[in-house]
């Protein structure tokens, strides 16, 4: 495994002759390309398990209270449809844990759910955990998932959705704020859709200007330009 990574990490790439040919070890090409596939058809290798293993060490050292900025999710790779979760780390993203999911297309809870309750044995029980995801993952079970477990949350919405408080007590679509470039909307303490009401959260609008889209996302941070600054920041 050892060896493996280190030629991945000197290749820039995955493909096993490219691996194979920053290999200190002795042998042809084509000797050192079947060894590594003798290694990854071991069935006693099962990579996830060495990853948290891995990982331990790293979420570990996680200081008392710092935050730890959680991100899920979706990509399509090849054909492969893939859920995962990652930390945000020094501008970058590491993996935690993933899925191939077995359907095309945009994932439900229970795909969510069963991914992030794997991670719940590693996640380092000091850190101040902060789950993001954008507008696939809008769901009322998701928002309750994070209430449930004590993390705060920065989650994507779409415009249609109805948010209500004492100053729209017949509901307000998202997409009727006022929010234009360098101008963000931000509202507190109001509840979310018509079905479900759920709340108390707070929401942000504003002008994206890279996608020229309006973003949405709720928090049960205060909606303010620092909690705006602090999401985006994050984002990718």
């Amino acid at each position: 495994m050892a060896l493996f990574a280190y030629g991945v990490f000197k290749a820039r790439s995955c493909a096993l002759g490219s691996v194979a040919d920053e290999l200190p070890i002795e042998g042809n090409r084509q000797s050192r390309i079947r060894r590594l596939k003798r290694f990854l058809k071991n069935l006693g290798f099962i990579p996830k398990q060495v990853y948290l293993t891995l990982l331990g060490p790293f979420l570990g050292r996680w200081s008392v209270d710092q935050e730890m900025v959680l991100m899920l999710d979706r990509t399509e790779v090849c054909g492969f449809n893939i859920l995962f979760a990652a930390v945000a780390f020094r501008g970058r993203a590491i993996p935690l844990a993933w899925d191939i999911l077995a359907h095309q297309g945009a994932c439900c809870f229970d795909e969510q759910k069963q991914l992030l309750d794997v991670l719940g044995p590693i996640l380092p029980e000091q850190a101040k955990i902060v789950l993001m995801a954008d507008s696939e993952f809008r769901g009322q079970a998701l928002f309750t998932y994070a209430v449930s477990h004590g993390w705060d949350y920065a989650l994507g919405h779409k415009g249609d959705t109805y948010l209500f408080c004492a100053d729209f007590p017949e509901g307000r679509r998202l997409d009727s704020l006022p929010v234009s470039a360098g101008h963000p909307v931000y509202v507190n303490g109001v509840s979310l859709t018509r079905v479900h009401q759920f709340g108390p959260v707070n929401v942000i609008a504003y002008w994206d200007d890279e996608n020229t889209c309006t973003r949405y996302r709720i928090t049960n941070r205060t909606a303010t330009g620092h909690t705006l600054r602090w999401m985006r920041q994050h984002q990718g």
